[in-house]
């Protein structure tokens, strides 16, 4: 695409001719050049430059000036909000609001009464993934034990990705989802049969999937 630079602002446009070859002016800044000069980086800045004035006082004024004040805040936490994400990321406010749309924020924390203490943090799983769709796990067994005397293996899969965690006994199933949530992620959904292992509060794989946010599904009985 030949680029050109339009009629507009004749004074910018002469100056932008005379300092740069007329192939080197990107369109679209000749473009934003022929509305204002102040649509331009290099005049931007130019601007910015000029705009600034530094005062010196002295060291004795300025001690004997300085004031201590309060800062005062309407909320207790900072609101999350497209706009805050988009300040503190650096981000547009377009990308910002697909960020809030997609995240789960489950690490935001709140408080209403004054805090006596660090909150707890063991429960985050913020550096584990979290694995969309349905997710299946069930045991299999072996007739025979293996080198490493195992008896089975609890299988977790989607229909498209398996993992295979080889066990002695069926109880290890606790220890299989914790391996699995450190290996490929954590399931937001699992669905499984009614083995003992698996039902029941009491049961250690069901306290873990609790503290882990996974929504447990089970089959109909057959």
């Amino acid at each position: 695409m030949q680029r050109y630079l339009p009629q507009g602002n004749e004074r910018f446009v002469q100056q932008m001719r005379r300092n740069t070859r007329i192939n080197d002016v990107p369109e679209t800044d000749s473009h934003l050049a022929s509305i204002s000069d102040a649509y331009c980086s290099t005049s931007f800045a130019r601007r910015m430059i000029e705009s600034v004035h530094i005062e010196s006082r002295n060291d004795s004024e300025t001690c004997d000036n300085r004031t201590t004040a309060e800062v005062k805040s309407n909320t207790r936490h900072s609101k999350i909000t497209p706009e805050r994400v988009s300040q503190v990321f650096g981000v547009g406010l377009s990308t910002a609001k697909l960020t809030l749309a997609i995240t789960t924020q489950k690490g935001v924390r709140q408080a209403i009464h004054p805090l006596n203490r660090r909150y707890r943090v063991d429960h985050l799983d913020l550096h584990r993934n979290r694995l969309g769709g349905q997710w299946y796990v069930d045991h299999f067994t072996s007739q025979k034990k293996s080198i490493n005397q195992n008896t089975g293996a609890w299988v977790y899969s989607n229909g498209h990705i398996s993992k295979v965690y080889p066990v002695k006994s069926r109880a290890e199933v606790s220890d299989t989802l914790s391996t699995f949530c450190d290996d490929l992620g954590v399931p937001a959904k699992l669905k499984m049969d009614r083995a003992p292992e698996l039902v029941g509060k009491g049961t250690a794989f069901y306290k873990l999937a609790r503290k882990r946010h996974i929504d447990l599904t089970y089959a109909e009985p057959e």
